[in-house]
């Protein structure tokens, strides 16, 4: 009699070319067709052996090779919708629908190879009469968004390697960061209270606290306690997939911060509440006590600001920059400063904001004169002030190698000779 197959062995036969076949069915795929697996060996059980390896695969292999690139964009976007903001899905949405499928969204996923991402950037660099060229900042994000899709199906086991990988990462050049100067700040906000004195305060806030922008204009009145100096950060203005405003809440913990104010902004913060009064509960509004959009207020009102004051022009979230350099410049420990700024260590609040900002290596220097005066060895140096000045670079140099000779000397009086040490000085 025939003996029976075990399970989940599928179809079990004897090919022609005397090769044994293992098959399984594994169901229907969206498309209506059916998915199989084959695996082949010299004998029964090598070809069992080969089908279950072949088992451990993910089987949607065949089905994200043979889709075409838009769709496989899409159902992408789907997950990261799921699990990313709002904001970072718009901004990959739109990266494939205006940079990815005009150009290569209908070949499908498995004929996509390294050099076809390298043509599609230096297609985008290059750019043509009808098409700008992409900056290196949409290039590198081309190239992040197509990474984080293949990779996400690389992990799930769709793809057998991600296409992106042999590709150079294009590398973004950094825009310089513009730290306003303590004198511009002063006159950024008295033509503020003169010209927009509806977002005086908001200004205020900006300069003196270290909050983001979306944790300004999210800002509500049940969040704020004049009277004994703070307010608490715990929901940000955001856009949804529709481009509509919305709140919703910091993206970390440590983002959720309570941030006591400077008498100017406990000040302006009175002044607003009395004047421009608001319904809706948020402490900044517009005139018909709207949201504030954040586009509509650097055009309309940041921008227009900076120009009458004589100001350098700043994008808004470079007035957190300026404060929080200004701030480190003068000595507020950094710990304090991460605390202000909502970040999870210490290491990216000296990172981002450890710069240094104009006069601060002079100020330093001043400090350090006055840690180490000349006038406490200038005699014994015999120099006066004014040639220290002209001489200071060799004069450095000269101490440097005084003081390391003198160092080898007493180092060499004090060391105690070991008998090894010994007989090497004898024979040397």
């Amino acid at each position: 009699m025939r003996k029976r197959r075990g399970r989940k062995e599928g179809a079990l036969y004897l090919r022609s070319d005397g090769r044994w076949c293992a098959r399984v069915d594994l169901g229907i795929n969206k498309d209506g067709k059916r998915l199989q697996i084959a695996a082949y060996g010299k004998t029964k059980t090598e070809a069992l052996e080969n089908l279950a390896a072949r088992r451990q695969q993910p089987h949607g292999t065949r089905v994200a090779r043979d889709q075409r690139l838009s769709d496989f964009c899409t159902d992408y976007l789907v997950n990261v919708g799921i699990e990313n903001s709002d904001a970072t899905w718009s901004l990959r949405s739109t990266t494939i629908k205006k940079y990815v499928d005009p150009f290569i969204g209908g070949i499908p996923v498995g004929r996509i190879t390294t050099d076809t991402i390298r043509d599609l950037l230096l297609e985008l660099k290059k750019g043509n009469r009808d098409r700008k060229a992409c900056s290196d900042h949409t290039l590198h994000r081309v190239y992040s968004t197509l990474h984080s899709a293949f990779q996400k199906a690389v992990d799930h086991g769709d793809l057998p390697r991600n296409p992106c990988k042999g590709c150079p990462k294009p590398k973004p050049k950094r825009r310089p960061r513009v730290i306003l100067e303590l004198d511009e700040a002063h006159r950024v906000l008295q033509t503020a209270l003169t010209h927009s004195p509806r977002y005086f305060a908001l200004l205020v806030l900006a300069a003196t606290s270290a909050m983001r922008q979306g944790e300004i204009f999210g800002l509500r009145w049940e969040y704020v306690n004049l009277d004994k100096g703070w307010l608490d950060v715990t929901l940000q203005l955001a856009y949804n997939k529709e481009g509509q405003l919305f709140l919703k809440a910091p993206k970390t913990e440590k983002s959720k911060r309570r941030i006591q104010l400077s008498e100017l902004a406990i000040a302006a913060l009175r002044w607003h509440k009395e004047r421009f009064p608001s319904s809706s509960g948020l402490v900044f509004t517009t005139d018909g006590e709207n949201a504030v959009w954040k586009r509509n207020f650097s055009q309309r009102v940041l921008d227009p600001l900076l120009e009458m004051a004589g100001a350098r022009r700043v994008v808004f979230h470079e007035l957190r920059h300026t404060v929080n350099s200004l701030l480190l410049a003068e000595g507020v420990s950094p710990v304090v400063m991460a605390e202000m700024l909502g970040h999870e260590s210490t290491r990216m609040t000296l990172d981002v904001y450890g710069q240094s900002v104009p006069g601060a290596q002079k100020a330093a220097v001043q400090k350090t004169n006055q840690l180490f005066p000349l006038s406490e060895l200038g005699c014994q140096l015999g120099v006066n002030e004014a040639s220290a000045t002209n001489d200071a670079q060799n004069e450095n140099a000269q101490s440097f190698n005084r003081i390391r000779r003198f160092q080898l000397v007493e180092m060499r009086r004090l060391e105690l000779l070991t008998p090894y040490m010994r007989s090497k000085c004898s024979t040397s």
